[in-house]
């Protein structure tokens, strides 16, 4: 599955684009394995401010990706 998505953080008004490639293997009958490589680009004020927010950011988004997969597979359940 191939996800890409972009927003803009309503405080710095930075820009975020991410492109996400998302592999689903089943471990078992009743769970799977998820691997996933992300490409996230930032710019404005939010870009600037290093490496340690960057990551943060990243990983506020693949939790957010989660979460919103999940319910999704619950809706068609």
């Amino acid at each position: 599955m191939v996800v890409k998505t972009e927003g803009t953080d309503s405080v710095t008004k930075s820009m975020v684009n991410a492109d996400m490639t998302v592999d689903l293997h089943p471990v078992s009958d009743t769970r799977s394995q998820m691997d996933y490589k992300a490409d996230v680009k930032i710019k404005g004020r939010l870009g600037i401010l290093g490496d340690m927010v960057l990551r943060a950011t990243a990983t506020l988004i693949l939790q957010e990706f989660t979460r919103r997969l999940h319910k999704g597979l619950a809706e068609q359940a």
